[in-house]
């Protein structure tokens, strides 16, 4: 007798020993001949876990009575939440890009581990996930992002059959307190005068060349810090940008317009030249950190260790490096330039969030040679 037959028309049961105790589990197949025969190999299986000691009674059937029976406790067998969550941020860094990856471990270190890490898997409630999102103050996408990780841990669990059922399933949370984070962020531009009372106090000629590329070709703070040489194009007038410097790791740039050529005016166009002088038999990046002679490692040692000193020290009112963005979106706009040619230069597919954004800026809508307005502008003021 091989201990495995039908016990329903739904259900074929398991009949074996263990520890002196006779134990017959049902499984939820139906009693086909190819069901049938699945079985005899899991109760094979299972015998020989027995016979060499490791067979894990909840592993196999974690909703059976025979647990209490034998002091194995379902309970005490189903993974923490923290010992969860942690296999899935190793699975996830294998999958993720960075910065995506960073976000999803912080999620489950700073947030949901507190919270929820010393419960087992089969403890974590739907009311108490409520609870929990009903005190953030968040978005709902932020709020989605956060639960990313016990999603998945409970998702997995469920499907490994470790918990009969997956709490979160079909479920959305939403924080109690309705919270839109603006979209709209401040445009506080540059004026030529401040800019050039910036580069008077950069030390550097290879920082005065970065500020002032930055301002004229309008390059997310990102882009620009992972310019490379070879994305430069001098005889064109153009560079390539289809990458970004993010959490220090080289990545694509997210959308079709992100990916992009975009021409040299001639103030940053005289900027490169000079650069070229000073980093380009050097290394691989066109700006670099002048103390290491390296590419930067991320925005944050300009922005804390150049930018802010540099404009204290001018007596300008503190904006950060992304309001140079600002400044070539107003200054071209200002001068009357071409609302598609500039959301082209910056990467927007949008050009009625460029025109919203930078109505103020916007004189008119005549149509020049593309930048010229900007440059001649540019000159009767500095």
């Amino acid at each position: 007798m091989s201990g495995v037959r039908k016990a329903s028309k739904s259900s074929i049961a398991i009949d074996f020993y263990y520890k002196g105790v006779r134990c017959v589990e049902r499984v939820r197949l139906a009693p086909t001949k190819a069901n049938i025969a699945y079985c005899e190999k899991w109760k094979s299986g299972i015998e020989r876990e027995i016979a060499i000691g490791t067979f894990d009674y909840a592993q196999h059937f974690p909703a059976s009575k025979k647990l209490a029976l034998f002091d194995l406790s379902s309970s005490n067998q189903i993974p923490l939440v923290k010992d969860a969550l942690d296999k899935q941020i190793k699975l996830a860094k294998k999958t993720l890009a960075r910065s995506t990856w960073m976000d999803y471990k912080n999620s489950s270190l700073n947030h949901l581990i507190p919270v929820f890490g010393e419960l087992r898997l089969n403890e974590v409630k739907r009311s108490s996930v409520k609870n929990w999102a009903s005190g953030l103050i968040v978005s709902q996408k932020r709020l989605n992002n956060l639960l990313l990780p016990l999603r998945g841990a409970l998702r997995e669990a469920h499907d490994d059959e470790v918990i009969d059922r997956d709490p979160l399933y079909g479920y959305t949370p939403k924080p109690s307190i309705s919270y839109t984070p603006s979209r709209k962020k401040k445009v506080d531009p540059f004026s030529p005068a401040e800019l050039q009372a910036i580069c008077n106090e950069l030390k550097h000629k290879t920082l005065v060349n970065q500020v002032i590329f930055s301002a004229w070709t309008g390059l997310r703070p990102s882009e620009l810090i992972g310019l490379k040489w070879e994305q430069v194009d001098l005889f064109g007038e153009t560079i390539r940008i289809d990458r970004a410097f993010v959490r220090r790791q080289e990545k694509v740039t997210k959308t079709k317009a992100g990916n992009r050529t975009v021409e040299l005016l001639a103030p940053a166009l005289e900027a490169i030249k000079k650069q070229k002088s000073i980093t380009f038999l050097k290394g691989d990046h066109v700006f670099v950190n002048p103390r290491l002679n390296e590419g930067w490692s991320s925005d944050k040692p300009f922005r804390e260790y150049v930018w802010r000193p540099a404009l204290k020290k001018a007596g300008i009112r503190y904006r950060v490096p992304h309001q140079l963005r600002h400044t070539f979106a107003s200054m071209m706009i200002s001068a009357g330039e071409n609302i598609k040619w500039v959301a082209n230069q910056m990467g927007h597919t949008d050009i009625v969030m460029v025109a919203k954004v930078y109505s103020e800026y916007m004189p008119s809508l005549s149509i020049n040679k593309a930048g010229s307005s900007a440059v001649k502008k540019w000159n009767e003021t500095s």
